[in-house]
């Protein structure tokens, strides 16, 4: 019978009648300080339902008038975040989730950007390791930010299956024909790299990369900039989207490092490449990646150009980024590594500092207007034991973005600080390795990001003679180093020991080395690799280095 009333009820009601009743309802619940209101409109939707089922029209379509009063209020204070941070994840610090800065101008640029988006679109170049190529993070910080900017287009992809690593949930990816590939984790790529971080290469005609977009809306987007190498002896080739077929030819615009091509009433989510011979020197196809954006010059690009295990060194190991970088045209560049940088040794090389300066400098020589932005990374776990290093990063990304006119986002600290890596992995939000998060704690980071943006526009709109936002977290530091104090009988390494009398030679891990391997070609041991470079398990990456110590 009360099946029978809804049905009959609700047939009065349009979509987006039923819709607003239903969102007001979830609206309710997931902001703990309006939770009562869900209640009210539980027992209120019961007893119109017993009582007066013919009312239930008239009921949602008042609803309905609320629904822009309660949007509205949603966007001028949207402190929903923050309220469930506090509530679900007691060891974070929300109160500190801002964008600082240590001289206002600075940040004022980007500030001018937001401020213009419906003008001219706001670009953001988004570089970063493992924690950004899977994509959960950057997408969802997109899916946030183009509420409120607008969606300016996809931004950058790279072919992940013709490189032969793990993809974007962004981007589905294929490939046909022989491609082979270089990414920026190696001391010597075998091919040259761009702003991506990754390269495909094939010298088969005919041979295919194919990309397929996972998210709807996108029949604003039909621009789109190609990165290839560009001389006479490239292929050409086609693109192909839907039914429609486009022949590029590769050395058009040799002044140029990107080909842009226009795609007229593109609805195609699959957009494939095929390379073509229109000449017989034509021996070879390279590939840097593309870039996917609406015509219109307004709202939100986002381009996640991370690299799984890529460093701030990676970035050096780009030789076309000063070249390509100019073609993004970026209002912020992020630089989102260190992960990297720290783990595997616990310990900050010295030549850090200098890595990072100098990819400050490059990225000013090509784009002097673009803000870089500096993050720090949060509490991870080596042999069940926070790592201690992590406080001494941030230390010096703040020391370098004082010195060098940049700004942060101090993530370690909004993220709980030291040690609370074990309640992330409780939550469901780390993974087992306690280095990486999982989708779901890589999409609440995203949304923090993306609520540290709004934070801090609103703040600098409310405070427009203040300087400086450096946030005070002086009692939070002091729990994590007296944490830290009582850790260090703890090390999160081996000690490294050094033998006498022996001749040390440096070498780098390449593709498919395994410790078994190395030991067998050196005629030493696993166990003294490991003890030589203070290695707590076998795991090695290629890139890295070891030493070696021959008898």
């Amino acid at each position: 019978m009360a099946f029978r009333q809804v049905k009959n009820s609700l047939k009065q009601l349009n979509m987006k009648q039923v819709k607003t009743f239903v969102g007001l309802y979830f609206i309710f619940g997931r902001v703990p300080a309006l939770r009562l209101g869900r209640c009210i409109l539980h027992s209120a939707f019961a007893a119109v339902l017993r009582y007066a089922p013919h009312c239930l029209t008239a009921c949602v379509m008042h609803l309905t008038q609320v629904h822009t009063a309660i949007t509205l209020f949603s966007i001028l204070f949207p402190f929903s975040l923050q309220v469930r941070a506090q509530e679900k994840y007691s060891w974070m610090y929300p109160q500190l989730n801002y964008i600082q800065f240590y001289d206002r101008k600075d940040i004022e640029p980007l500030y001018q950007a937001w401020q213009n988006v419906d003008k001219q679109k706001l670009v953001i170049l988004h570089m970063g390791d493992s924690h950004l190529q899977s994509g959960y993070y950057p997408e969802r910080l997109r899916e946030e930010l183009i509420k409120v900017l607008g969606d300016g287009g996809q931004g950058i992809m790279v072919n992940y299956s013709a490189v032969k690593t793990y993809p974007s949930c962004a981007v589905t990816t294929s490939c046909t024909g022989n491609w082979t590939a270089a990414r920026c984790i190696v001391l010597k790529p075998k091919l040259t790299l761009g702003v991506s971080g990754m390269t495909v290469h094939t010298q088969e005609e005919g041979a295919t990369l194919s990309f397929t977009l996972n998210r709807e809306n996108i029949k604003n987007y039909t621009l789109l900039k190609l990165l290839v190498k560009k001389d006479t002896t490239c292929f050409d080739f086609e693109i192909e989207t839907g039914d429609k077929k486009i022949l590029v030819k590769t050395f058009s615009y040799p002044e140029k490092p990107e080909i842009t091509i226009s795609l007229d009433n593109f609805t195609s989510k699959t957009i494939t490449l095929r390379t073509i011979k229109t000449s017989p020197i034509q021996d070879h196809f390279e590939f840097y990646g593309m870039s996917l954006e609406s015509a219109e010059n307004k709202g939100l690009l986002l381009h996640n150009a991370g690299v799984g295990a890529s460093r701030f060194l990676s970035v050096l190991l780009q030789d076309l980024f000063m070249q390509q970088l100019p073609v993004f045209s970026p209002n912020l560049v992020i630089l989102d590594y260190g992960t990297n940088d720290y783990l595997y040794k616990d310990k900050i090389d010295t030549s850090l500092e200098t890595e990072i300066k100098k990819i400050i400098e490059n990225i000013r020589a090509a784009c002097p207007n673009a803000v870089i932005m500096l993050t720090t990374t949060q509490d991870m776990k080596k042999r069940n034991v926070s790592l201690k290093s992590a406080v001494k990063f941030v230390d010096l990304i703040h020391k370098i973005a004082q010195e060098e006119h940049c700004i942060i986002y101090d993530w370690y600290w909004i993220s709980g600080g030291y040690g609370v890596a074990k309640e992330w992995n409780q939550a469901g939000l780390m993974s087992r390795d306690m280095v990486h998060l999982t989708p779901r704690g890589y999409q609440l980071k995203g949304e923090f990001l993306a609520d540290a943006f709004k934070n801090t526009i609103r703040w600098l709109q409310n405070n427009p003679s203040q300087n400086s936002y450096i946030l005070p977290i002086d009692s939070i530091k002091k729990e994590s180093l007296d944490k830290i104090a009582k850790d260090k009988s703890k090390p999160s390494t081996q000690p490294i020991i050094i033998p006498h009398g022996q001749k040390e030679y440096i070498y780098t891990i390449q593709p498919g080395d395994t410790l078994g391997k190395i030991a067998v070609q050196f005629k030493v041991t696993v166990k003294e690799l490991q003890a030589w470079n203070g290695l707590n398990d076998t795991r090695i990456y290629a890139g890295k280095t070891l030493k070696i110590y021959l008898k």
